[in-house]
């Protein structure tokens, strides 16, 4: 089973180094420990991350659909992290742009394979309602992790979850922080357990009221290590010779 190892842990600066680093405690307890950060960056792409200095491994990517501020998600894995506290460092091809990190660390995760599934989705929207997609997971007892964000939002609650999936954090600008018409950036991260391999509804609950805004989302399936449960056979062979004995014995009665 596919748990969370330690809290979450983000950061948004409107004004980023480079490298943008932040101070992550990933945990020490669990077995099969796996460490996913979560990079949202406006208009240039993440060169690498690393975890105390260990290099980790992009698993998927997706550019919201706006023109004029694209962001673009990027997500990185790492299994068997260093425990305790250490420094996640993102270096990209420049400085001063918005940015958002996350990172979470769950155990009981797939220490060759990590990731499984993925989707995403993106749109401009002027209703607000549950935004969704499919994921169709690949493998029972995974879980599914979530990053979502809308773009020119003005406070934290106009983003959360779907039915079925809980809030692990949100992070939002100050109202009037953006250099855009006064507007927050605000993102999220979500997830829940997908205990057998199927299609399952996917996005995010959508609820600014000015305007229409740009929304996207990521979503992947991590991997329970081990796989699946599955209940081993009898012998064949075992089977039959079974069966032959209790056919002579009841034809010898």
């Amino acid at each position: 089973m596919i748990n969370l190892e330690s809290n979450i842990a983000n950061t948004w600066d409107s004004d980023k180094p480079d490298p943008h680093t932040l101070s992550y405690d990933s945990g020490s307890g669990g077995a099969d420990r796996c460490l996913f950060v979560g990079v949202i960056s406006e208009d240039e792409a993440v060169i690498g991350v690393s975890y105390n200095s260990v290099a980790m491994v992009e698993e998927f990517s997706v550019t919201s659909s706006e023109g004029f501020r694209p962001e673009t998600l990027q997500l990185f894995s790492l299994v068997n992290p260093p425990t305790g506290t250490n420094t996640i460092s993102v270096t990209q091809t420049s400085t001063g742009s918005d940015q958002t990190i996350f990172a979470v660390c769950y155990n009981g995760v797939d220490q060759t394979t990590p990731v499984g599934a993925t989707a995403s989705r993106s749109s401009e929207e002027s209703t607000t309602g549950e935004k969704t997609t499919t994921l169709v997971t690949t493998a029972a007892n995974s879980r599914i992790l979530t990053t979502a964000w809308l773009s020119g939002g003005t406070s934290e609650s106009e983003l959360g979850p779907i039915t079925g999936f809980a809030e692990i954090t949100g992070d939002s600008e100050n109202p009037g922080a953006d250099s855009h018409n006064n507007r927050a950036f605000v993102s999220g991260m979500y997830d829940r357990a997908a205990a057998t391999a199927a299609s399952y509804t996917v996005g995010q609950n959508y609820q600014a009221t000015y305007d229409s805004r740009y929304t996207t989302d990521a979503h992947i399936e991590l991997l329970a290590a081990g796989g699946a449960t599955v209940a081993t056979p009898i012998n064949p062979s075992i089977t039959s010779l079974l069966a032959t004995s209790a056919r002579l014995n009841w034809e010898q009665g």
